[in-house]
């Protein structure tokens, strides 16, 4: 009986431990879960924060290059203006150049038809 007795203590110690053992097993499992669901938390936290701050890196980087845009625009409308300017006076220059061209010319011309008129007018007097 005492065998028996002991047996039983022994059977029931056993499975004393090893219920223990699985409720320790099963809270360390459900801490263990816990730890994770509360890491991917903090993960997803700091995945939206440097979203976050991406998207307001990429606002500021699309203002500036929309600036500098504008500047460049700006910038090509005061060259086209520039360009205009010289390309008008370009012109001019080469219209007064023409004209001053065709006005030597023009003098040269009369010179010399007041040459020709002249030596005409000696040669004829020359045959009288």
């Amino acid at each position: 009986v005492e065998e028996n007795t002991l047996a039983d203590l022994k059977a029931a110690e056993e499975n004393a431990i090893k219920l223990r053992k699985e409720e320790e097993f099963r809270i360390y499992e459900e801490n263990k879960q816990k730890i994770k669901v509360e890491a991917l938390k903090v993960i997803e936290e700091e995945k939206k924060a440097a979203m976050n701050a991406l998207l307001e890196e990429k606002a500021k980087l699309r203002a500036k290059i929309e600036a500098e845009a504008a500047s460049m625009k700006a910038n090509k409308s005061k060259n086209e203006v520039v360009d205009d300017l010289s390309q008008e006076v370009t012109d001019k220059f080469k219209e007064a150049s023409m004209k001053a061209n065709k006005s030597k010319n023009e003098v040269v011309d009369d010179l010399s038809q007041e040459v020709t008129d002249k030596f005409k007018e000696a040669s004829m007097k020359a045959n009288k």
